[in-house]
């Protein structure tokens, strides 16, 4: 069941408990479930999210009568349905991701409590009666690229068909389709029981609803009432439709310390008709992984693989690809989601006004990995001369730097001010003198200074230790720099920058700090600087940073590390003792 808008999530097995409790209150079993049971799956490592449900009777299209009872109305006809649950009793649904086709049998599910401290001295069976179930994932239709998350309201559709062929065509071919075009709608999951319960329906379709404003709308009528649907469910052995609402969600991030990072094993990436699967050959630590990991710029809320650095070959690519092959060298942008046609997406993708655009590394999984999936808009072919091991950095921070410099409105001869001489104001230290400039560097590490000068910087100023680095560098410079281009992400760097500038000279935003960045208006309305400002851009812009990376043989300052050091990694950046890119290579 492959097409344009199915794919296959992260966890291929889908754990499900139906539970009523029977001596304890709702609360109390509320408590149970968010304060151990689902921390305990999570940890033990047996799932990777739970989400607790309670039944909503008032969904529409619910199935509500007793066993051997019961009739839906579909199109205007009665149907009848058989089935082992009596939905009009209170129940709660607890369902788990997992890696694993028995999660019960598992060593790891030792590690669950089998007794609770919320009612002491009572066995779970006592207290509660269970139905689990295991399911095996069969399809993912995700029409909106919403991804993963916990949906206020679910539609449980068990199902067991006179035919299997024909209920999988009505559902791939139409019924997913329709159901899409209901207002609230966010996405539908198909699973196959294959373990637990006997005599119950082999199928389930889970459909996520953001609200249900609309459910009684025509969309959810037309989808009802089609003669494929009254056809496939009306001659079903078994039919049972219910309606839950969200108590809360969890995923292995919950337990985890904020910022913490761990390598996992996580599935090849499936890969759209527009993507390139990539196996990706060096990927490098950007400072903005770093504000990600101490919350200064939003996640998604799920465990997510970080990175937004990377080459690699290609591997496969989908059906709309052009221009790639396998086995090809390439770098890319980390952009996805957008359409890159918009006049938003022709200035930063991110601009996009489809409102889709999302971050590899940061709301989407990353290059820290050996496989990503990478939009072919976002490639380029690596000229021959390129490493591979050290060209990652230029896939952010390289064509930044590039950008920046570019645009600081320089002749040669002119005075360009590198302030931070990190990864990337080496960079651009590189490029600036292969353009003809005067390259004076600033920055607080000496040693930080001394790579800058061995780049290529006529003069170097540590503006920490030098309380006259303002005064010497003006008049080193005949009055200053044309051009100051901030990297460094702290407010005391713009501070500085603004005052070793000549008058109307350019002062490039490159470095974010955690907070806004403050300037004088007056000194703005006096025209003593002009303030611009450069990223990646989009990738149309990218070949002219390449071309130049490559005719002038630029080549990042780089230390290698393995995988299992990225903490050490960010260790290193975190402490401000950065001596150039950090790069693992796979």
């Amino acid at each position: 069941m492959e097409g344009k808008y199915f794919k296959m999530t992260r966890s291929p097995y889908l754990l499900r408990v139906i539970s009523k409790p029977l001596k304890v209150t709702d609360e109390e079993w509320i408590k149970w479930y968010l304060e151990e049971h689902i921390p305990d799956l999570i940890n033990s490592g047996v799932a990777r999210t739970g989400v607790l449900y309670t039944a909503f009777e008032d969904f529409p299209l619910s199935t509500k009568t007793p066993l051997n009872t019961k009739k839906t109305t579909l199109g205007g006809r009665q149907i009848a349905h058989t089935d082992v649950e009596i939905p009009s009793e209170k129940r709660f649904l607890a369902i788990y991701q997992t890696e694993f086709p028995k999660p019960m049998d598992r060593e790891e599910h030792q590690k669950v409590r089998t007794e609770s401290d919320i009612f002491p001295g009572k066995n779970l069976s006592e207290v509660a009666d269970f139905d689990v179930r295991v399911y095996k994932l069969i399809e993912d239709y995700d029409p909106n690229n919403l991804g993963e998350g916990f949906s206020p309201y679910l539609l449980n559709v068990q199902v067991e068909p006179v035919d299997d062929e024909d209920y999988h065509k009505f559902y791939h071919e139409e019924h997913l389709m329709m159901l899409s075009r209901v207002p609230g709608y966010r996405r539908s999951q198909r699973f196959e029981l294959i373990g637990g319960a006997a005599n119950v329906p082999r199928f389930m379709a889970v459909h996520e609803f953001e609200n249900l404003d609309s459910t009684d709308g025509p969309e959810l009528r037309e989808a009802d009432a089609s003669p494929n649907t009254i056809r496939v469910f009306g001659n079903a052995k078994m039919v049972n439709v219910r309606g839950f609402k969200l108590v809360r969600g969890f995923n292995s991030a919950d337990f985890r310390d904020s910022g913490s990072v761990t390598i996992d094993e996580v599935p090849v990436p499936d890969f759209s008709d527009d993507e390139i699967l990539v196996k990706i050959a060096s990927a490098s630590l950007c400072h903005s992984d770093l504000m990600l990991l101490e919350g200064g710029i939003p996640g998604n809320g799920q465990p997510t693989t970080i990175g937004h650095e990377g080459v690699g070959y290609v591997d496969k690519v989908g059906k709309n690809v052009e221009g790639y092959k396998h086995g090809d060298r390439i770098g890319f942008l980390y952009i996805k989601g957008c359409c890159f046609k918009c006049k938003g997406c022709q200035v930063h993708n991110l601009n996009c006004e489809t409102g889709k655009s999302a971050i590899q590394g940061f709301g989407l999984d990353g290059f820290f990995a050996e496989y990503a999936a990478v939009d072919y808009h976002n490639a380029v072919h690596l000229p021959e001369n390129m490493s591979l091991k050290t060209s990652a950095p230029f896939f952010c921070a390289g064509i930044t730097a590039f950008h920046a410099v570019d645009n600081c409105e320089l002749k040669p001869g002119d005075w360009l001010a590198v302030v931070g001489c990190g990864g990337l104001g080496q960079l651009a230290i590189q490029y600036g003198k292969a353009m003809g400039f005067k390259v004076v560097g600033l920055d607080i590490n000496d040693d930080t200074l001394t790579q800058a000068k061995e780049l290529g910087a006529d003069l170097i100023f540590n503006s920490l230790k030098n309380k006259d680095y303002i005064q010497q560098l003006r008049t080193a410079t005949n009055g200053g720099g044309n051009a100051a281009a901030v990297f460094s992400a702290s407010q005391a760097a713009y501070n500085s920058a603004t005052k070793i500038l000549q008058i109307e000279g350019v002062l490039m935003v490159i470095g974010l700090p955690p907070k806004p960045i403050q300037f004088d208006s007056l000194e703005l309305m006096k025209k003593l600087y002009r303030i611009k400002s450069e990223s990646t851009g989009p990738p149309q812009k990218m070949g002219k940073a390449i071309d130049f990376i490559a005719k002038h043989n630029i080549v990042p300052h780089v230390n290698f590390y393995k995988l299992n050091q990225i903490n050490e990694m960010i260790d290193i950046m975190k402490s401000g003792n950065v001596t150039g890119r950090m790069v693992v290579v796979f």
